[in-house]
């Protein structure tokens, strides 16, 4: 039987609202307190799950992925080199980076990487 490491993810969110001059001020301002621990994200912060491989598979080969965004229908449109076309609805920046993320875990990414190494011995040979 083989033997994988999976890695378990979760995600914490809190909005802070903060006045500030600009956003490079408010996010510094933010990162102070959280620094300081006036802000403490706990389990009712809590946003999301995910699960995958903890090793990321070395890419080898070059390798085209082409984006087309229709704000029309808000639809994210991924083709990769072997026209493979994988459809997202999002509106935003994030949602956008989240469908990539969504995307290259699903399409690019190995489903099978097995724990045979230390992570140490696996990052120093990358």
């Amino acid at each position: 039987m083989k033997k994988y490491n999976i890695e378990i993810e979760e995600v914490l969110r809190k909005v802070i609202p903060i006045e500030a001059n600009s956003i490079d001020e408010a996010l510094d301002k933010v990162k102070e307190q959280y620094d300081e621990e006036e802000i403490v994200l706990d389990s009712s912060d809590y946003c999301e799950t995910s699960f995958g491989n903890l090793y990321s598979k070395k890419l080898d080969k070059p390798m085209d992925i082409y984006l087309r965004f229709n704000p029309s229908e808000n639809t994210l449109t991924i083709i990769k080199d072997d026209d493979k076309e994988e459809k997202y609805i999002c509106d935003t920046v994030k949602e956008i980076d989240s469908c990539l993320k969504n995307y290259l875990s699903k399409y690019v990414e190995a489903p099978e990487i097995e724990a045979t190494k230390e992570r140490e011995e696996y990052e120093l040979e990358r």
